[in-house]
């Protein structure tokens, strides 16, 4: 996960990420549940998930392509609320 180990800092100190590329699936959940600096075990009850999966996840090991729509679409939804 070193590849994301700037982004607290850079969200810190930048109110909006929109400026960002969409990135990776795992990026972008990493940087959806750094933004409003949820937990594991948050970001898990809020998808119906367990930590292990997102963990899963934000190390890049991806879950079927339905699902992972599924998320992105929750995430999507979230972002506009």
């Amino acid at each position: 996960m070193s590849r994301v180990k700037y982004i607290p800092a850079l969200i810190d100190f930048l109110p909006d990420d929109s400026w960002l590329p969409d990135g990776s699936f795992d990026a972008r959940l990493y940087r959806f549940r750094a933004q409003r600096r949820w937990s594991l075990e948050r970001m898990a009850k809020w998808l119906g998930k367990n930590e292990r999966s997102v963990r899963k996840w934000e190390d890049g090991r991806y879950p079927d392509p339905a699902e992972l729509a599924q998320i992105d679409g929750k995430m999507a939804a979230y972002k506009t609320r």
